[in-house]
């Protein structure tokens, strides 16, 4: 796996993966908030500028938030190898202009390139993107599946990382998740990754600690999936929905192009789970909706399955660029 798992040590000169003291020149960056109020990490500008900027010939496209993390490491990473960088919006990738060039690097939230499969099914249309980077949001198999019917990138990698570790580690092997025979081993760079009480935790280097995440992961077939955030979840009843399951199981299925899977107020239990999709062209909704309710019937607890799904021509991401549940 040495060729397709590596890890980019972000960590700044306490080891621990944060940023050194705000005294030193750098930008105090904010998570995103998914759990609570936003916390801010100081980055020096020694750990995120590496390398001789304006030196490289590569074009690449930014697509995550600008105030974010993501955004700010890709940017660094790009000044470092590209002659060329910008900002985009998922259309912007979906609607290529006849003189666009090729990007050598595309990077954005599984919910970007989402909207950007949403914006234009037709790969003919699409910019051409040699790599296309994914990381913020959990990752399965259908979005691998849309990006490389879609867009057609020749790699696809996946990035794990928080804004106050960085951006550790990555996969690039064609799979959703990381290959569980890595769990609890050094990698090349010396970052390792582990699933404790139900959470992925990242160390970023020998001596360094093992920090949770905040993220919920599962071991399946080998593999260990990352299926949302910790403390995330709609109450039925006393029983606790994963919003994130719901939306991964209805995009496994074959006309759902994008999912969003939230609570919705019930006078009996309180919430139930309600869900919205973007269904592939030429499905039709009045025969599709009640399949769904059925297919999901099968596959997902009592109190977890849609009591209402919609259909919606796109979804709604926060400011983040990850889909607001």
């Amino acid at each position: 796996m040495a060729g397709s798992v590596e890890g980019l040590h972000r960590a700044a000169t306490n080891g621990d993966g944060r940023g050194a003291s705000p005294a030193e020149p750098g930008l105090c960056l904010l998570s995103s908030g998914t759990t609570g109020e936003p916390k801010p990490t100081h980055w020096p500008w020694r750990t995120l500028a590496r390398g001789e900027w304006g030196r490289g010939s590569e074009h690449w496209a930014i697509g995550y938030a600008p105030h974010s993390f993501a955004a700010v490491s890709a940017t660094c990473q790009a000044l470092g190898r590209a002659a060329r960088v910008e900002f985009v919006r998922p259309a912007e990738l979906a609607t290529a202009r006849p003189d666009a060039a090729p990007l050598t690097v595309a990077a954005g939230t599984p919910s970007f390139w989402r909207l950007a499969a949403i914006a234009n099914r037709d790969p003919a249309e699409f910019r051409r993107v040699n790599t296309a980077t994914i990381g913020g949001e959990p990752v399965d198999a259908s979005l691998l599946r849309l990006l490389g019917d879609i867009v057609t990138p020749t790699r696809i990698k996946q990035i794990f990382g928080t804004t106050e570790l960085g951006t550790v580690l990555h996969v690039d092997d064609g799979r959703p998740g990381l290959p569980e025979t890595l769990l609890g081993h050094r990698l090349p760079n010396g970052a390792a990754f582990d699933v404790r009480d139900g959470h992925l935790c990242i160390s970023v280097g020998p001596g360094a600690p093992f920090v949770d995440t905040g993220d919920e992961a599962r071991i399946d077939d080998g593999r260990v999936h990352v299926i949302g955030r910790a403390g995330i979840f709609v109450n039925v009843g006393g029983l606790k929905a994963n919003p994130y399951r719901v939306t991964q199981v209805l995009q496994q299925h074959e006309s759902v192009l994008a999912a969003r899977a939230y609570g919705l107020r019930n006078a009996l239990l309180g919430k139930v789970v309600a869900a919205d999709v973007v269904l592939r062209p030429g499905s039709d909704p009045l025969l599709l909706i009640p399949e769904l309710k059925r297919y999901t019937a099968g596959l997902l607890d009592a109190h977890e399955r849609p009591r209402r799904i919609r259909s919606i021509e796109s979804l709604t991401v926060a400011e983040s660029g990850k889909v607001r549940l």
